[in-house]
């Protein structure tokens, strides 16, 4: 996640690992850096990603337990400039390019984490609807949901990608990953204190603000 990963939290393995693509999204990458469009696709991914987060919003909004939904790292906040990592960019002359969002990171209040399995099928649902209706396609991995807890703003762990718990990879031999199902713990990570400070974040959802996501303040809100 690059920059988000500083703002977010520790559990970066390496300085590069934020930056994976697909080889059909390599080949694209590599085609806009050398026809001069390369900070496109980033201002595409933003924008989608932005537009994956109010669907997400929208379906686990519905979850009795859930309580506050909020955008925050680099897909919240605007894209900053940094110099150019790929041989590509550089070899096309790029000074610069946007930071390339990763993923959707959302944080959700929840009363309890009896039900992650429902938030689970939530979010399978909403990436569905964004597929067909606008042919964005996101896998689950890439939808980062850190539950937190009411009153206490507690980080509790996140929301894991698999149908089964445990599913019997080396991540669920973590300590206390899975103690609760399906809540993925992930050693020595920590969030930030400013990870979701309100000139960071975007409050998407809030039962003791409002019940719908602000128009006025979000991108491309779904109808």
């Amino acid at each position: 996640m690059h920059e988000s990963e500083q703002a977010l939290g520790e559990d970066s393995d390496g300085e590069d690992d934020w930056y994976r693509l697909s080889a059909e999204e390599e080949a694209e990458e590599i085609e806009e850096a050398h026809s001069g469009r390369g900070n496109s696709r980033r201002l595409r991914r933003q924008h989608d990603l932005h537009l994956a987060a109010h669907y997400l919003a929208r379906a686990l909004r519905e979850q009795p337990a859930v309580r506050r939904i909020v955008l925050f790292g680099s897909v919240a906040r605007p894209l900053e400039r940094e110099e150019p990592r790929r041989r590509e960019d550089r070899q096309a002359g790029l000074a610069w390019v946007w930071h390339y969002c990763e993923d959707v990171d959302l944080a959700v209040w929840v009363d309890h984490v009896c039900d992650l399995r429902g938030m689970q099928r939530a979010r399978r649902e909403a990436l569905k609807a964004l597929q067909v209706e606008f042919g964005i396609g996101l896998a689950h991995h890439q939808v980062e949901i850190f539950v937190m807890e009411p009153g206490t703003d507690r980080y509790l762990g996140r929301l894991c990608e698999y149908a089964t718990c445990p599913k019997g990879k080396d991540a669920c031999l973590t300590p206390r990953c899975g103690e609760r199902p399906f809540l993925k713990v992930i050693e020595g990570f920590r969030l930030r204190d400013n990870a979701l400070h309100p000139a960071f974040s975007i409050c998407l959802h809030d039962t003791g603000l409002h019940s719908r996501p602000d128009k006025q303040t979000l991108l491309h809100p779904p109808s």
